[in-house]
């Protein structure tokens, strides 16, 4: 995983630069919607003249708040996953662990554009290639629920109110 280069931090989501016909330009989260133009850093950058290096500085909660409102799904879950890791909605199991490595590793190559996802899921499910190309063609659209559907876990549905039996009539 990438490292933040000023604080050291994990927390690290690849950026787009995107122009407006030479007007300006704005930055845009990789995997965000491209009907948006993006949005602009608080201070302009600047660049390393030994190293080549150029940053910015971005408002941390200016940036979640995009991503959420127009990240696509896989986007979203990777905040989550930076937030909570792999295993946050999991029990604390072997398969738990399992699971949330495998689907975690499986968000990794799509996000990476990676066509190397099918193959490591059909690894890891034990599955034929057309089940595996089938299955993961929509991974990134695919929710947190139904990826580890996939894998086998279905959590347990609480009971709704009227499932009880009342004590009175």
């Amino acid at each position: 995983m990438e490292r933040c280069p000023s604080c050291r931090g994990e927390k690290v989501v690849p950026i787009e630069v995107v122009t407006s016909q030479g007007i300006g330009y704005g930055l845009r989260p990789q995997g965000c919607g491209t009907s948006r133009a993006g949005f602009a850093p608080r201070e302009p950058f600047a660049s390393c003249l030994s190293c080549g290096l150029v940053w910015s500085h971005l408002d941390p909660a200016v940036l979640r708040a995009y991503i959420d409102e127009h990240g696509l799904e896989l986007a979203r879950q990777h905040i989550e996953e930076l937030d909570g890791g792999p295993f946050r909605d999991l029990p604390d199991t072997d398969v738990g662990h399992w699971i949330g490595a495998a689907i975690s590793e499986i968000d990794a190559l799509v996000r990476a554009g990676s066509s190397a996802a099918v193959r490591r899921y059909r690894e890891l499910r034990g599955v034929t290639w057309d089940q595996a190309i089938r299955e993961t063609r929509d991974w990134s659209g695919l929710t947190r629920g139904e990826k580890l559907e996939l894998f086998g876990w279905v959590p347990k549905k609480k009971p709704a109110l009227d499932d009880f039996d009342a004590p009175f009539p």
